[in-house]
């Protein structure tokens, strides 16, 4: 609002300044009234000008907030697939892991097999472990989807909000 008034006392002040000039040059009042009529196109030019430089300003904010958005869900989704192939290397080491172990296993007897069931008890307690973190993680996303909507920024079919749910869905899956 005092936006508004500063531009409306500049206008005063230059039609009040167009005016005493006029008069300074002692013109005819139908050649003041084609002062007037100039000064106004003028003011109207101008005002139409910084309308649609408004309006251009506006447009290139809402494609910048638009460009911001796109690059957050490109990155949230490349980390969805880095962690993704992240757990099933570590699934495979396991598995690798296993197998090995089981196949050592049969070779050896006495004491070794004891040292062999310790490590299954490790391994068995790191795959708990990676259950537990995997839990975790569903966790803190249902978590951080529900305040992200409690937020009321986002809605249940907005992109983030779908992503979060498909990464709980392959957690889960996993």
């Amino acid at each position: 609002m005092k936006r508004q008034e500063v531009k409306n006392r500049v206008e005063i002040e230059k039609l009040k300044s167009t005016l005493w000039e006029i008069k300074a040059q002692k013109l005819e009042p139908r050649q003041y009234d084609t002062e007037l009529e100039v000064q106004k196109q003028k003011n109207e030019t101008t005002k139409e000008t910084l309308t649609k430089t408004q309006n251009h300003l506006h447009l290139a904010q809402q494609k910048l907030k638009d460009a911001k958005n796109e690059l957050a869900t490109l990155r949230e989704e490349q980390q969805l697939r880095a962690h993704q192939k992240l757990t099933r290397n570590k699934r495979e080491i396991h598995e690798m892991r296993l197998r090995l172990f089981l196949e050592k296993e049969r070779e050896i007897d006495g004491e070794d097999r004891k040292i062999l069931r310790g490590l299954k008890q490790e391994l068995a307690s790191l795959r708990d472990n990676l259950k537990s973190r995997e839990h975790g993680e569903i966790e803190r996303l249902d978590k951080e989807k529900k305040d992200l909507l409690l937020s009321g920024a986002y809605q249940p079919n907005d992109e983030l909000i779908v992503a979060i749910d498909r990464k709980i869905a392959e957690l889960k899956a996993s």
